[in-house]
């Protein structure tokens, strides 16, 4: 597919925002079908194409194309995807520190997904003002039940047309279907930050970019000097010392990071809490 038909498969503007105030549009859903995951950074989900069913906050709500979710630090939310969900593209956005980044994943079918080519990254001043508007309408809302789309509609069509323009525009190598090599470890890395480093073993990440294992971990190493399974880790003790902090149980943080059991979780956290005490 060349890059003049990508760009029809991806709305031109925002069509419709939720949030955690939005009323449920799926009420009879049945909830159990999502896999559920929480955390301490806001995040942002555009759906591209495809409609398929979102979960936020024990509400239910149809995703079509044009769609923006906005998740709130701790706000619980669906989290990878199903046996019902195929042809699909979505972009997860996260909202991390000082900067803003993400991934764009294409679900094939039954939930089975890839990573896309497309650089999702956003400088500062987008970051400071998505973040100003996403305040100030939370701060309103709460007093006079303040429009979101007033408030937020504006910036998320730019981080949508800087998304279109930076890769069907500005570069021609995102036409291809594939991740384009100088490009695989910002994406591996985006999405293992994304993730919390949930399930990130070298045998996913293999499948979902479309490289080798060992070329994986080799240009990762060369670009950020360290390697896949130290940014995993990394990932992993940030989120178990946010999560802990927002007195979430031992037990639920090991089912969200992929631990076999809570056994096994907690002979990982005892050895990062002794190798952190070293270091002071």
């Amino acid at each position: 597919m060349n890059k003049e038909n990508m760009l029809t498969i991806f709305p031109q503007k925002v069509q419709k925002i939720i949030c955690s105030d939005s009323p449920n549009e799926a009420p009879n859903f049945d909830t159990s079908y999502f896999k559920v995951d929480s955390h301490k950074r806001k995040e942002l989900l555009f759906i591209f194409s495809g409609t398929s069913y979102q979960m936020l906050q024990d509400k239910v709500f149809l995703a079509t194309p044009g769609t923006v979710f906005l998740i709130n630090s701790w706000e619980k939310h669906a989290f990878e995807y199903g046996n019902k969900d195929n042809n699909l593209m979505h972009m997860w956005l996260h909202c991390d520190k000082d900067h803003m980044a993400g991934s764009a994943i294409r679900i094939i079918s039954h939930g089975n997904y890839m990573l896309t080519p497309y650089k999702i990254s956003y400088d500062i001043g987008t970051y400071d003002l998505l973040l100003r508007k996403w305040d100030e309408y939370k701060k309103h809302q709460a007093q006079n039940n303040a429009d979101v789309n007033f408030y937020l509609k504006s910036i998320l069509n730019i981080l949508l047309e800087d998304f279109l323009i930076k890769n069907f525009i500005e570069e021609k190598q995102n036409s291809k279907s594939i991740i384009a090599k100088d490009d695989i470890p910002e994406i591996i890395r985006n999405y293992i930050k994304q993730t919390n480093g949930k399930n990130c073993t070298m045998k996913h990440l293999e499948k979902i970019s479309g490289y080798n294992r060992y070329y994986l971990a080799h240009i990762f190493r060369e670009k950020y000097n360290q390697t896949i399974g130290n940014l995993i880790n990394m990932a992993r003790v940030e989120y178990t010392r946010n999560a802990l902090a927002h007195k979430i149980r031992q037990k639920e943080i090991s089912a969200k990071l992929g631990f076999g059991s809570p056994v096994s979780f907690n002979a990982w956290w005892r050895k990062q809490q002794k190798q952190m005490n070293d270091k002071v």
